[in-house]
């Protein structure tokens, strides 16, 4: 590392730009009660608030904080669900298969009007399992 302090400082912000350019970005977001959901490009904030309200008025949301992402792939939008840790590396029973097929039926012919997929994430929204796997 370089002795210089004017040096070091020029060092350690290029990392920290470097690291910071490199985080997935969230995207614009939208609260409500116990939700947080982001939404990027494609995606307009109504389209994020009917959907924060669809979730809420269905009792999606409980008592702990839910983080989702909206995002739109070609013509389709991608719903982004959370996973806890613990229950990453199990597959989707057929029950559970089903019902998050069931759940992007309602989503289209309720709420988006468009195809919709529903993925499993972890916390920063990579994909781990779709009902489609």
């Amino acid at each position: 590392m370089p002795k210089n302090n004017a040096l070091r400082y020029s060092w350690i912000v290029g990392m920290l730009l470097l690291v910071l350019s490199c985080a997935a970005p969230l995207g614009n977001r939208v609260d409500g009660n116990n939700l947080k959901v982001y939404y990027l490009e494609g995606v307009s904030k109504a389209m994020a608030v009917d959907f924060a309200q669809f979730w809420i008025l269905n009792g999606f949301v409980g008592d702990k904080e839910q983080t989702i992402q909206l995002m739109m792939d070609d013509s389709k939008v991608i719903v982004k669900l959370i996973e806890k840790e613990r229950y990453q590396d199990e597959a989707l029973e057929i029950n559970e298969i089903a019902l998050l097929q069931d759940l992007e039926r309602t989503l289209m012919n309720e709420l988006f009007d468009k195809e919709v997929r529903v993925w499993i994430c972890d916390n920063t929204f990579r994909p781990l399992k779709t009902p489609r796997d």
